[in-house]
């Protein structure tokens, strides 16, 4: 089965991040093909899917009013990981998405991918 994972850190942040890494590697032990949908950074841990990614966003820092609201729209909805997680489900098609820690950067935004209204998958959501 193909399994694709979705979490905002690809690196070992924290609690999140080493279940979704644990995870990955419980599906592969067990014969399961798995892709990853993150955000990009310089601390990812390596993987071929990467060129995927989305930008990397930090609401916490200082920005400017024209910075914030822009990011105000993106915290909603992400046109960008739309895209992005549309081409990665043409390449990849996934017989089950899961959802792990998306919020903010990522959004929900992608489960409105067009490759997912012509191919409808299961979204598993922890």
């Amino acid at each position: 089965m193909k399994i694709l994972l979705v979490n905002k850190f690809h690196w070992r942040k924290g609690g999140s991040e080493t279940y979704y890494f644990a995870l990955a590697d419980g599906l592969r032990a067990l014969g399961h093909e798995v892709a990853f949908f993150s955000m990009e950074d310089e601390r990812n841990e390596p993987t071929e899917w990467s060129r995927y990614f989305v930008t990397n966003r930090d609401y916490n820092g200082p920005s400017s009013i024209v910075d914030k609201a822009k990011a105000a729209q993106a915290l909603v909805y992400s046109k960008e990981a739309r895209e992005k997680f549309d081409v990665l489900c043409r390449e990849f098609q996934p017989d089950v998405i899961h959802l792990n820690l998306t919020h903010r950067q990522i959004t929900f935004s992608i489960l409105d991918a067009p490759w997912l209204k012509q191919h409808p998958t299961p979204v598993v959501y922890t």
